[in-house]
């Protein structure tokens, strides 16, 4: 049996489905996206503490994308940095743009909501 309060609340979403999949969606790629932000800056630090794991990641990296091995050291440095930059600041872009998209959501939803208690 369904609680008629629950049963309200199935009246305010119908045919807002689609929104709050969004909103879903949002929240799981900025989930995404900042579990892969700081999976990648370790490997970083790492590279900067120890000159041999700077080896290690190279090596390991040269296996998926075999046009790396015309980089040497400093340039495998350099351009990890520049990858690990590139990708917080397109993190950082996608987390306002998913807040904004949250914001927007939950008021679309909210004024919905409004307009049916009180038409």
């Amino acid at each position: 049996m369904i609680s008629p309060r629950l049963f309200s609340l199935f009246v305010l979403v119908r045919g807002k489905g689609h929104l709050l999949i969004l909103l879903y969606v949002l929240l799981l790629g900025s989930t995404v996206m900042e579990s892969i932000g700081i999976a990648l800056f370790y490997p970083l630090a790492d590279m900067f503490q120890d000159t041999s794991r700077l080896d290690y990641y190279r090596d390991k990296l040269i296996a998926w994308i075999p046009a790396l091995e015309i980089l040497n050291r400093d340039q495998f440095l350099s351009y990890s940095l520049l990858g690990v930059g590139a990708l917080f600041i397109f993190k950082n872009v996608f987390l306002v743009l998913a807040g904004y998209g949250n914001i927007r959501v939950v008021t679309h939803l909210y004024c919905s909501w409004m307009n049916r208690i009180f038409k």
